[in-house]
């Protein structure tokens, strides 16, 4: 039979041909680099997850047997992670736990089954089979040459093949349905083939009546365009009496705050981009998409608040496992990531999801200004300690890639580096004052857990002060006319004052009804002083600011007002002119601080806030206001040198430049 073209019909010619079989291939290339790269996250995901095994699962199990190990079975080389990844792969961990665990209890269907997209090594399902009461059927969907590895790791372990059941006849798998027993299904599915996917769940019975399907979703669809993720949640939300958890990333400030800018990058630079946060970037985003894709009932929060939920006993038993300080990098990185549960049923797994938000006075624009300098891998330190020295800027100590012993000089745009005849402790989290014409440091620590009581007098002349009465690390220190006094960052007395009235000086610490607080703010300015911030023992953060004077060797304070936008951590204070002060930087435990209210003024006497604003241009390589100084000078200008953060398993950012602030206040 012959079939003669469409007269005028153009018949590709052999070159057009080849030209599209390379783009097909090439195509299949990419897509293929692309799904490794993807995969390639989860063997750090999982590594991490089994050092918080070895860590936290003997002082969290609440028994003296030690408890059941399920990771090593996956991760054959085990790497310590450090105190902050540590800390935050748990709380992904036990989010999504906790958010099973309350939708299981609440299930009146005879089973529950368990849907693991993306699944990789997690080893979820095989510690809910052997640990839950409830009737349990656990799948893991992922990639077929993933799946495969898991399954081969399974068949190595006895124990795994004992909790899922598997006998040696199982059948041979069929489907992409690579292995199943009565408990348990590995299925090798690429999730960007819709088709199969819906096959695959209709063959393993998720359309019944008389179960309860519970998705999950841990940073999985995260790595599909929305295009391909959104039919996956929509064919989800048609089975009955389903569930749909996601954990995935936000960027509840915009793409350009610090530490969203470094998480894209660290993505994007392997390869494995994520596809969706820049389309659903906030909590109302996600939950607006979820709602649009068939699911009636969407909560959702951030991963904060899980910490925020735990009990004091929880909270001190977590601190027991690993001396940490490193508050800021683990507040950013949990409010970096959403916990979404959405279902068709009136089934609620979260409480009170939303912080009241305090009302403000009207926003007011501030003008800032980035100033390079000569040497700007000088003021590359976090935690340094800084302060204002005879028209100059002084940085002494403080964390690079390593701690840094050494003093910086900022004379107008040059950076010049001190080091000392007799070399002093390299340490962070130091004060340095301007006391009596002399520059004191006093303080600060070496390793997290291991405050010091070194004091020096390091101007022109090097010289050992009497050491503190006990260790204090993240603590404030001001010049008043009664001596030096030190706030906070210690387990005794809040106040320590270093008096000048009788020779030689010596320290004394000092009661007062203050509580003591770490990494507060303090400034003083013609016999007042003002604390605000800090977190106190209980673990939460002061959102009250206090006025106090001293009184002999008496500390008198009262608090003032309170607000949510002064409850930081980390921030610095600086006196504008009159009541008014402006409050720089930090973070809080009740949102991602972001260009609207990373500054904010505040007047004592009004108690009223005023959020200032940065521009949009300014906004675009703001610095990263942790780990940072701030000081004023004669002139009233305001200028935050060093800081940054490491940006949990990100990547590391960091200050170059000086950064000015100009507001009509000053």
């Amino acid at each position: 039979m012959t079939i003669q073209a469409n007269e005028g019909a153009q018949v590709p010619s052999e070159k057009s041909l080849n030209r599209q079989r390379r783009k097909i291939e090439k195509d299949k290339r990419k897509k293929l680099y692309s799904d490794i790269m993807i995969q390639g996250t989860n063997d750090y995901s999982i590594v991490s997850k089994r050092s918080v095994e070895m860590l936290y699962k003997p002082v969290l199990s609440g028994s003296e047997d030690k408890p059941t190990e399920y990771f090593k079975h996956v991760v054959k080389k085990p790497q310590r992670r450090s105190p902050a990844i540590n800390r935050g792969y748990w709380l992904r961990m036990h989010s999504i736990k906790e958010s099973l665990r309350s939708i299981m209890n609440q299930s009146t269907s005879e089973t529950v089954i368990i849907i693991n997209l993306g699944a990789g090594y997690d080893v979820l399902p095989f510690e809910l089979l052997e640990n839950e009461k409830t009737n349990i059927f656990c799948i893991d969907v992922d990639y077929p040459d993933l799946i495969s590895k898991k399954i081969s790791l399974i068949r190595g372990s006895s124990e795994l093949r004992h909790i899922i059941n598997e006998k040696s006849e199982s059948p041979i798998p069929k489907h992409g349905i690579m292995l199943k027993t009565d408990n348990y299904a590995a299925v090798g599915c690429d999730m960007n083939d819709l088709p199969l996917f819906e096959q695959l769940m209709t063959e393993l019975n998720l359309g019944r009546d008389d179960v309860c399907s519970v998705f999950i979703a841990e940073v999985s669809l995260a790595y599909m365009k929305p295009n391909c993720a959104n039919p996956i949640i929509q064919e989800t939300s048609k089975f009955p009496n389903s569930h749909f958890l996601l954990l995935e990333q936000l960027l509840p400030a915009g793409e350009r705050h610090p530490f969203s800018r470094t998480m894209l990058y660290h993505f994007s630079r392997l390869d494995s981009p994520l596809q969706c946060v820049q389309t659903y970037p906030t909590i109302e985003k996600q939950c607006e998409r979820i709602t649009s894709l068939g699911f009636n009932n969407v909560e959702a929060r951030d991963l904060f608040h899980f910490w925020k939920d735990l009990s004091a006993d929880i909270k001190g038993k977590i601190a027991s496992v690993e001396a940490f300080d490193e508050w800021e990098e683990f507040v950013m990185y949990a409010q970096h990531y959403i916990v979404l549960h959405a279902t068709n049923s009136n089934v609620q797994v979260y409480q009170d999801t939303e912080d009241e938000k305090e009302g403000t006075e009207s926003t007011e624009f501030v003008e800032t200004k980035l100033i390079t300098i000569e040497g700007p891998e000088l003021i590359q330190r976090k935690f340094a300690a800084c302060q204002s020295f005879e028209g100059d800027i002084v940085l002494h100590g403080g964390l690079d890639i390593t701690r840094s012993n050494t003093t910086v000089v900022i004379k107008g745009n040059c950076a010049t580096e001190i080091t000392h005849n007799d070399p002093l402790s390299k340490l962070m989290c130091q004060s340095l004052t301007n006391h009596n014409g002399k520059l004191h440091l006093s303080g600060g620590r070496s390793a997290p857990g291991k405050p010091t009581t070194e004091c020096w007098s390091i101007g022109k002349l090097q010289e050992k002060l009497p050491d503190l009465l006990e260790p204090r690390s993240r603590h404030c220190a001001v010049s008043t006319e009664n001596g030096l006094l030190l706030f906070g960052g210690c387990n005794g007395d809040a106040f320590s004052l270093l008096s000048d009235v009788n020779l030689p000086a010596t320290w004394k610490n000092i009661s007062s009804s203050m509580p003591n607080l770490e990494a507060a703010a303090m400034c003083y300015h013609d016999g007042l002083g003002l604390i605000a911030g800090g977190m106190l023992k209980s673990g939460t953060i002061n959102g009250t600011v206090y006025s106090f004077y001293v009184q002999g060797d008496t500390v008198i304070s009262k608090p003032i007002f309170q607000h949510k936008l002064l409850a930081r951590y980390g921030s610095k204070v600086v006196h504008l002119k009159g009541p008014e002060y402006i409050f720089i930087g930090g973070v809080s435990f009740h949102q991602l601080f972001n260009q609207e209210n990373w500054l904010v003024k505040f007047n004592i006497d009004t108690k009223t806030v005023i959020p200032l604003k940065i521009s949009d241009d300014d906004w675009k390589n703001f610095p990263m206001l942790v780990g940072f100084n701030a000081t004023i000078d004669e002139t009233s200008k305001i200028t935050c040198i060093g800081g940054g953060a490491v940006c949990f398993a990100f990547g590391s950012v960091s200050n170059p430049q000086l950064l000015t602030i100009v507001h009509s206040s000053t």
